[in-house]
């Protein structure tokens, strides 16, 4: 994989899954962002549009969550034998990555002709997976306190469309003493994290808000 320094003026959507992680029960999404950040990040930008709506206060703020959307782009790619050199034709990009067979394959990438030079060679033609991916960003600098809180969003957004599907939240038959009512229970216990979570969430932006004084911001001109 290569990553690149996005330079951007603002605050990177890089920076706000740090804080989205911490609130993520996900091992996949986890064990993703370091195998393969393009497709990583690719995927967080689907949950980040949906937390962004959350932090609806104080009043301005969903004018200061103003954003650019990331670029992606992805491909198969032939790998001729003993060959270690693609030309994928997709420039620009500023994170790439290469899965062969199921393997992370470090590479260099020249963003100015897209080609792609593998640090592995095989002894018959391959296919390569490349995932290409360019951050977004928020127009102005979030500050930690509005990342922690975006970060919540964020996960909250996981939570309620995806966390049913993650394996260590669906119910397990174990023995003979496994009954319909463990699934009812279990059902149970994630409705009452979805509604902690979101307690959280509300007690967090009632706080901000106080601490902000509860008045619109102005924040192009606020420092």
């Amino acid at each position: 994989m290569i990553m690149g320094e996005n330079n951007i003026q603002g605050t990177s959507f890089a920076e706000v899954y740090e804080y989205a992680l911490t609130e993520i029960d996900s091992y996949k999404l986890k064990i993703l962002s370091r195998q393969n950040p393009a497709l990583f990040y690719r995927k967080m930008f689907l949950y980040l549009q949906q937390g962004v709506p959350y932090f609806d206060s104080p009043i301005g703020m969903q004018e200061k969550l103003q954003y650019t959307k990331p670029v992606f782009n992805d491909g198969l790619f032939t790998v001729t034998a003993n060959s270690a050199e693609i030309s994928t034709e997709i420039e620009g990009f500023e994170t790439v990555c290469a899965v062969v067979n199921d393997e992370i394959i470090p590479l260099s990438y020249d963003k100015q002709t897209g080609i792609i030079t593998l640090e592995k060679t095989f002894g018959h033609d391959v296919t390569a997976d490349i995932d290409f991916y360019t951050d977004g960003y928020f127009h102005t600098q979030l500050n930690g306190r509005e990342m922690q809180i975006l970060g919540l969003c964020i996960g909250f957004a996981w939570f309620k469309k995806f966390a049913n599907d993650e394996l260590d939240m669906k119910p397990k038959m174990k023995d003979s003493s496994f009954k319909i009512g463990s699934e009812f229970g279990d059902t149970n216990s994630r409705t009452s994290r979805m509604e902690s979570l979101y307690n959280i969430l509300q007690l967090q932006l009632g706080s901000y808000a106080r601490e902000v004084g509860m008045t619109p911001i102005i924040f192009g001109t606020q420092k």
